[in-house]
């Protein structure tokens, strides 16, 4: 076979191969490209959690783990949560974005109508749960059981609820990362991608 033949084969042979390869590609997100995406998210979070602070002028902030922030709101009577007591609240969620500061969920109907965000098969009443230092239980057997899905607000639960005395109020903020991250919640309660989440406590009762 003269090597003229043997090019042009080789070459019909890339043109095949190429064809294959375009028809067969399938886009994958670049690792470093998603680290950089989740830098500059962090950033951005950072900058609307403290123009939010700045807004509703939060006091004496305390930063957890992950980034997650809160603020004791109110005092109570000074009596305050201990491991495996029954704890009864009120809870109001918000999310923050580039665009919007909207509440999404409450278990306060009077809250919830007013917000027009009422549904009537929702439960209005307060949550009940058994507190552990690890807030396993936080939200389980309400109609807010989504509550439970964010594994990082549970950990936050366990470790803000001691310094909440009954009948205090905490706000507790959730960078993107540690709630729904850059996909979102598509099932109820509906929150965008890239959302803060700002959950508003009230500690109305502890059962020891």
């Amino acid at each position: 076979m003269s090597n003229t033949l043997k090019l042009l084969l080789f070459f019909l042979s890339l043109g095949i191969f190429s064809c294959n390869l375009e028809e067969n590609y399938v886009q994958i997100d670049d690792p470093e490209q998603l680290k950089l995406d989740s830098l500059a998210q962090v950033d951005k979070d950072a900058s609307l959690i403290k123009d939010f602070i700045d807004s509703v002028g939060l006091e004496n902030v305390v930063t957890i783990s992950n980034g997650i922030k809160y603020s004791l709101t109110s005092v109570g009577n000074g009596v305050f949560p201990e491991n495996n007591n029954m704890l009864s609240i009120n809870i109001t969620g918000y999310y923050l974005n580039d665009t919007i500061l909207s509440i999404f969920d409450t278990n306060i109907k009077s809250v919830a109508e007013s917000y027009e965000i009422y549904l009537v098969t929702n439960e209005y009443a307060p949550i009940t749960f058994t507190y552990t230092s690890d807030g396993r239980y936080f939200g389980l057997n309400s109609y807010h059981g989504y509550l439970t899905t964010i594994g990082l607000l549970k950990k936050s639960i366990g470790k803000i609820m001691p310094v909440i005395d009954e009948n205090g109020k905490v706000t507790i903020i959730l960078p993107s990362g540690t709630a729904y991250g850059k996909n979102g919640n598509l099932n109820f309660p509906e929150i965008p991608g890239n959302s803060i989440l700002i959950f508003e406590i009230h500690l109305l009762k502890i059962r020891k």
